[in-house]
């Protein structure tokens, strides 16, 4: 593992601060390595996130080995994984993918020296923030259903013969991509209508449109002549989007939620507008989205708007997502895990 520019390594530095520090939640991960190589000698660190905890307690371990506390605070992996990762032995393996004595693991966090503002409490002059949920008809709910119903039929009789063995072997996560892929798809044509009809009556208004899948967004993007930013666009490109953006060379833009999600400024100043046409997989995801509009500059109301369809995947995404941010407000806010059971099982 060798270091882009060595000349850093060479230099006693005081302090170093970790932007986005949650990214390094894979210990085995080469920007991860490297962050704990630079840090190792560095008498002072700081980790500066949105969203320390995005999905699980066990995100925790990779930040805080980096910041050299985690020995400190909680003794071992293994030791945390017991008491705050739910873990237990199953018939796969070892699972610590649960969570468990939240409240506890909050007030360590705490007493460690982690310290939580929220925006509204910093930024008073924030306009409110409005979310709307739109149902969405699926144009193809007979060949959704088909797929729903039996995976292995639907694939033979449409032409899919070779996802078969996959699907055999891991037949609910091939369900599970199938049928968002089938639901974005089914919901393609009420979104364009919907998005035509918002722009006629808002006409002084712009609008982003935050998605998952490649292709439909490109064909959103291609039917509103306007950019699509998503994975592969360079950081210089993107920000030439922005601008084009905040100086109204079109009204609607597309993103990609991972791509632009997160580490992008400037949309605040063009619009109060924001549409989700599918859920991402962390509920820290839409946090960090809307956050992309709801920020500093800001100085309309923001709508968040959620066009979903109900009896599909999209219901399952939005309830496991919910159960996610329960998880995550108890660590990263200090909520109540009675306020977490209480929704989990209403």
């Amino acid at each position: 593992l060798k270091p882009r520019f060595k000349e850093f390594m060479k230099r006693m530095w005081q302090g170093c601060v970790i932007d986005e520090i949650h990214f390094l939640k894979n210990e085995r991960a080469i920007r991860s390595r490297m962050a704990k190589r630079i840090c190792k000698t560095i008498p002072n660190v700081w980790g500066l996130t949105g969203t320390l905890t995005q999905n699980r307690p066990a995100d925790l371990i990779g930040p805080y080995i980096v910041l050299r506390r985690f020995t400190e605070m909680f003794n071992n992996s293994l030791a945390f994984k017991f008491r705050y990762c739910d873990a237990k032995k199953t018939v796969f393996g070892f699972d610590w993918s649960g969570a468990s004595n939240l409240e506890e693991l909050h007030e360590l966090l705490r007493m460690g020296g982690y310290i939580r503002r929220d925006k509204r409490d910093v930024l008073k002059e924030l306009p409110p923030l409005v979310s709307e949920y739109v149902d969405v008809p699926l144009s193809n709910a007979s060949e959704y259903s088909k797929a729903e119903e039996n995976l292995i039929k639907y694939l033979n009789e449409s032409g899919q013969e070779e996802r078969v063995d996959s699907a055999l072997n891991a037949e609910f996560l091939v369900q599970l991509n199938i049928l968002r892929q089938l639901c974005i798809e089914g919901k393609l044509d009420f979104i364009r209508k919907y998005v035509k009809d918002w722009l006629d009556a808002n006409e002084n208004d712009s609008l982003v449109i935050f998605g998952v899948h490649k292709e439909p967004l490109a064909l959103l993007a291609e039917e509103f002549g306007c950019p699509v930013i998503q994975g592969g666009v360079t950081p210089k490109k993107r920000q030439e989007i922005v601008e084009g953006f905040i100086a109204r060379k079109y009204r609607v833009l597309v993103c990609n939620i991972q791509a632009a999600g997160t580490g992008m400024d400037g949309l605040q100043q063009a619009s109060s507008n924001m549409f989700f046409v599918e859920y991402p997989d962390r509920y820290a995801d839409i946090e960090q989205t809307v956050s992309r509009l709801e920020r500093m500059g800001q100085t309309l109301p923001v709508t968040v708007t959620y066009l979903m369809a109900s009896g599909t995947v999209d219901e399952d995404y939005r309830d496991m997502l919910n159960d996610k941010r329960s998880i995550t407000q108890t660590v990263n806010d200090g909520q109540s895990e009675l306020e977490f059971l209480k929704r989990k099982f209403r």
